[in-house]
C-alpha cells in the first residue's frame, strides 16, 4: 500500500540524457541553495534587528501592548487613482487598465473586473496564481494533469495572461498541457492581479470570451523597506520570502527592489511533492521629472512530481473510496521547469496630461517531464483492471521549450471636442511565441489480458499499488512520436476613445486591427502548415451613466475572434473561434472608494470551439484530434463586493449564476443540451478579515467559504461531482510594527471531493481536492 502521506520523497531529477540537453543536473540545485541561503541570511538579520529594537525600546513596546489607543489599525483611506495596492491595507484598488488601457476606476470600467490586492493576497496566504483565481468571482479553477491548472470564466478558458499589460500565452499552442513549457510565476513578485471577465479583444487581439489576467509586478519604493516571512504548514510545507526595496543613489532617482522566494511543499499523495526557487530584481530610474525607465528580471526553477491521471473509478463509474494519499504512478515520475523573464519599460508624462509608455517582455521557458500512471476502470471489489481496458497504459516523456516576446506601446491622454474634454488611447502590440515540443511514448498495453509481462501490461490492484514496480523505459532507444515547432505571431494597432457626452454619461468606442500568422513544422517528416489572417477587426463599445453619486449603470459589447492551432483528423488547423460578448449592469463605489460593489448580466455566443473528436481512429495524431463545435450560448448574472467599509474590516466575495446551452447540434450534443457541464451553474464565495477593536486590537480574525453546485464531465463520460462547500479561517497577532504572525486553515471540515476536470471518466482524470490543511506564517519588517 501507499506510504503515509507525510512520508514524501523529493521528485527525481531528470538527467541530461533524459531531456536531451547537455545542461548540468546540479544547476537547479545550485540556484536553490543560493536563494535559500540569501533568504535565510535576511531572515536572521531581521530577527536580530527586531531583537535589538525590542531591547532598546522595551518600555515603548510594553506601552503599545497595553494601551489600545496606540495600537496600529487598518484605516479606510481613499485609493484615489493609484495603480499600486501595496501599503493601502485595502482589498480594492483605485484604478485598472484591463479593459481599454485607459486608467479608470473599477466603477468606470464597463465590464466585470476583479482586483486581488497585495493586502488580500497576504491575508489569504495566496502564493500561486491558482490560489488567487480560486478567490475570484465566477472563475472555475480546472485541474490539468501533472499538478497544473487552467482557468475558466463564464464557461470559457482564460487564455490571456499579461504581465504589466504586455500579452503572453499561458499554455501550449497545441492545447495539450504536457506540451507546454510554461510554469506560472510565484505571486511573491506581484503587487496585485487584475482579472477581466468577458471578451477582451480590444487589447488582446484574440478576444477569448473567458477573459484575461493582468499580473502587475511590484515596483521599487521611494523609501527603504524590507521584510521577510517564514511559513510552515501541513504536508511538510516550508516557505521563505525576502523583499527589499528603496533608493539606491543619484539623489533618490535610482531605486531598486529584490524579492527572493523558496518553497518546499508536499501533498496529500504519497511520493508527490514539489519545490520552487525564484529571484526577482528590478531597477527604476527617473531620467527627469517626466521620464521613468524600468528594467528587471525574474528567474524561477521548480520541480514537481506529476500525477498524470489521478485515480480511476469502478467499471460502473462509482467512487472506489481510495485514500487521498493514493498515488498510482511510478516512483521515477518527475518534472522540472525553468523560467527566465526579462522586462523593461519607458514611461514619459507630458505637461498637457498625455502619457506614453513602451513595454517589452521576454520569457524563456523550459519543461522536462517523464511519468507513467495507472489508466483504466477497475473492479470495485478487487481493484484489478476490467476486460475493457488496461490498468497501466504506458509511459511518456516530454521536452518543451518556448520563447515569448511581447511589445506594447500606447499613448493616453485628454483632448477637447465640442467644448468638452475626452480621453483617447492609441497603441500597438507585437507578440511572438516560438515553441518546440518533443514527445516520446512507451506503450505497455497488452492485446492479451493474460499477458502481464513488463512490456505488455502490468497486472496490479489499485488497492495494493507498488510505484517501484513500474520499469522506466530506456528513453534513448525510443524515437520521438512528436517533434514539432510552433510559431505564432500577432501584430496589431488599436484605438479607443472615452467621450464625455455629459458630466454623467461616457461613451467608449474603439477597435483593433490585427494580423495573425501561425506556423507549424513537423521536424521529423519536414511537413508544415501555415495559416494567416489579415486585417481582422475587433470592435469594442461601452456606455456608462452615473445616475446617482457613486453609482454607475453600464453596458458593453465586443466581438470574439480567436485563431486556434488545434487540428482535425487530417492534421489541418480548425477555423478560428468567433462570436460576440454582451454585458450590462450597475456598479457602486462607497466609503470614499474603499468599497466596490457590482451586479452584471452577461451573454456570450461562441462557435467553432475545438472539442475532442468523437472518433479518433482515422486521425493523424489521435492524442490531438479535434473538431469544430457548434454555437454555444453562455449567459448569467454576477454579483461582487470588495473593499473595506469600516476600520479594520475587509470584505470580498461574489456570486455567479451561469447557464450554458448548445444553440445548434454538434457531435455528441443536440440543441438545448447543457454545454460545458463541468462549469458549475452556481458559485458563491465570501471572505472577510477583521481586526478586533480596543484592547484586543493586536488580534485579527478571518473567515470565508466557497460553495458551488454540481458538475458533470464531458460526454461520453458523464461523471458527476455533487455540489460542495469549503470553509476556511485565520487568526493573526501583531506584536508590533515589526513583527506579526498568522495561522491560516483551509477546508476546515475536511470535505472530500474531486476537483473540476472536463475529461473525468471511469478510466482516469479523477483528482482529489486538498484535504484540511494549516499554515503558520511569521513576518518581520524593518
Amino acid at each position: 500500500m501507499n506510504a503515509h502521506p507525510s512520508q514524501h520523497k523529493r521528485p527525481s531529477r531528470l538527467s541530461a540524457s533524459d531531456s536531451g540537453s547537455g545542461s548540468s543536473p546540479f544547476a537547479g540545485m545550485t540556484f536553490k541553495v543560493l536563494t535559500w541561503g540569501v533568504t535565510s541570511m535576511l531572515s536572521l538579520c531581521a530577527t536580530q534587528s527586531m531583537a535589538a529594537t525590542a531591547s532598546t525600546s522595551n518600555s515603548d513596546t510594553h506601552a503599545e501592548t497595553t494601551n489600545s489607543s496606540e495600537l496600529p489599525t487598518v484605516n479606510v483611506v481613499s485609493t484615489a487613482l493609484s495603480d499600486t495596492t501595496e501599503g493601502t491595507g485595502l482589498w480594492t484598488t483605485g484604478t485598472t487598465t484591463s479593459s481599454i488601457r485607459l486608467p479608470m476606476s473599477v466603477r468606470e470600467t464597463p465590464q466585470s473586473v476583479s482586483v486581488i490586492t497585495d493586502q488580500r493576497m497576504k491575508d489569504r496566504n495566496m502564493t500561486s496564481l491558482e490560489d488567487v483565481m480560486r478567490d475570484v468571482t465566477g472563475v472555475n479553477v480546472m485541474t490539468d494533469t501533472g499538478g497544473r491548472y487552467h482557468f475558466e470564466s463564464r464557461g470559457f478558458a482564460i487564455q490571456n495572461v499579461q504581465q504589466d499589460g504586455a500579452n503572453s500565452l499561458p499554455g501550449s499552442p497545441s492545447g495539450n498541457i504536457y506540451r507546454s513549457a510554461i510554469d506560472m510565476p510565484d505571486m511573491a513578485i506581484y503587487d496585485h492581479v487584475e482579472v477581466l471577465r468577458g471578451a477582451s479583444g480590444l487589447l488582446q487581439g484574440n478576444g477569448t470570451p473567458g477573459g484575461s489576467v493582468n499580473l502587475v509586478r511590484k515596483r521599487p519604493t521611494d523609501t527603504f523597506q524590507a521584510s521577510t516571512s517564514m511559513t510552515v504548514g501541513s504536508h511538510g510545507l516550508r516557505r521563505n520570502e525576502a523583499d527589499m526595496s528603496g533608493p539606491i543613489g543619484l539623489q533618490g532617482r535610482l531605486k531598486g527592489r529584490a524579492v527572493i522566494v523558496n518553497e518546499d511543499r508536499g501533498s496529500d499523495k504519497s511520493d508527490v511533492d514539489s519545490d520552487l526557487s525564484g529571484f526577482f530584481g528590478t531597477l527604476e530610474y527617473d531620467l527627469d521629472d517626466h521620464t521613468r525607465v524600468d528594467v528587471g528580471l525574474y528567474r524561477q526553477r521548480s520541480h514537481k512530481t506529476p500525477d498524470i491521471y489521478g485515480v480511476p473509478l469502478s467499471s460502473t463509474g462509482q467512487d472506489l473510496g481510495l485514500s487521498r494519499s493514493t498515488f498510482l504512478g511510478a516512483d521515477w515520475n518527475a518534472a522540472q521547469y525553468d523560467r527566465l523573464d526579462l522586462f523593461t519599460s519607458v514611461t514619459h508624462d507630458f505637461d498637457n496630461g498625455w502619457t506614453t509608455k513602451g513595454t517589452l517582455n521576454f520569457t524563456r521557458s523550459r519543461a522536462d517531464s517523464k511519468g507513467a500512471n495507472a489508466f483504466g476502470a477497475v473492479d470495485a471489489d478487487t481493484g484489478y483492471r476490467v476486460a475493457e481496458s488496461t490498468l497501466y497504459d504506458g509511459a511518456s516523456q516530454y521536452h518543451n521549450t518556448a520563447d515569448q516576446t511581447a511589445f506594447n506601446f500606447n499613448a493616453t491622454g485628454p483632448f477637447q471636442l465640442l467644448g468638452r474634454q475626452h480621453e483617447l488611447v492609441l497603441g500597438a502590440d507585437i507578440k511572438t511565441d516560438s515553441s518546440y515540443n518533443v514527445t516520446k511514448l512507451k506503450t505497455y498495453k497488452s492485446t492479451n489480458p493474460a499477458d502481464v509481462s513488463a512490456d505488455n501490461g502490468l497486472s496490479a490492484s489499485v488497492f495494493d499499488w507498488n510505484s517501484g514496480a513500474i520499469p522506466e523505459p530506456n528513453w534513448a532507444s525510443i524515437s520521438a512520436s512528436l517533434n514539432v515547432h510552433y510559431l505564432q505571431r500577432q501584430q496589431a494597432i488599436y484605438a479607443a476613445s472615452r467621450f464625455s457626452l455629459t458630466d454623467d454619461v461616457k461613451f467608449i468606442v474603439g477597435g483593433r486591427l490585427t494580423e495573425y500568422d501561425i506556423y507549424t513544422l513537423d521536424r521529423d517528416d519536414h511537413t508544415s502548415t501555415r495559416n494567416r489572417w489579415h486585417g481582422v477587426t475587433t470592435p469594442y463599445a461601452g456606455l456608462t451613466w452615473d445616475f446617482m453619486p457613486n453609482w454607475t449603470a453600464y453596458a458593453s459589447y465586443t466581438s470574439i475572434f480567436q485563431p486556434q492551432t488545434a487540428t482535425d483528423a487530417n492534421g489541418k488547423m480548425l477555423d478560428p473561434i468567433e462570436g460576440n460578448g454582451y454585458e450590462t449592469g450597475v456598479k457602486g463605489s462607497l466609503f470614499n472608494g474603499a468599497l466596490d460593489g457590482s451586479i452584471a448580466l452577461f451573454r456570450i455566443d461562441q462557435e467553432n470551439r475545438a472539442v475532442t473528436a468523437v472518433n479518433t481512429s482515422g486521425c493523424k495524431d489521435p492524442n490531438s484530434c479535434y473538431e469544430a463545435s457548434g454555437l454555444v450560448r453562455s449567459q448569467g448574472i454576477e454579483l461582487e463586493l470588495a473593499g473595506s467599509p469600516l476600520n479594520g474590516l475587509r470584505l470580498g466575495g461574489g456570486y455567479t449564476y451561469n447557464d450554458i446551452r448548445y444553440e445548434e447540434s454538434e457531435g455528441r450534443y443536440t440543441k438545448g443540451d447543457r454545454g460545458n457541464s463541468y462549469t458549475p451553474r452556481n458559485i458563491l464565495r465570501l471572505y472577510s478579515q477583521y481586526q478586533l477593536p480596543g484592547e484586543w486590537g493586536q488580534w485579527s480574525i478571518g473567515a470565508g467559504m466557497s460553495t458551488q453546485s454540481d458538475t458533470v464531465s464531458a460526454k461520453p463520460y458523464n461523471i458527476k461531482q455533487g455540489g460542495y462547500t469549503l470553509f476556511n479561517a485565520s487568526i493573526g497577532y501583531r506584536y508590533n510594527e515589526h513583527f506579526d504572525i498568522a495561522l491560516i486553515g483551509n477546508n476546515l471540515t475536511d470535505k472530500r471531493y474531486y476537483e473540476a476536470y472536463n475529461n473525468r471518466s471511469k478510466y482516469a482524470n479523477n483528482f482529489y481536492g486538498d484535504s484540511r490543511n494549516v499554515a503558520l506564517r511569521a513576518t518581520l519588517r524593518y
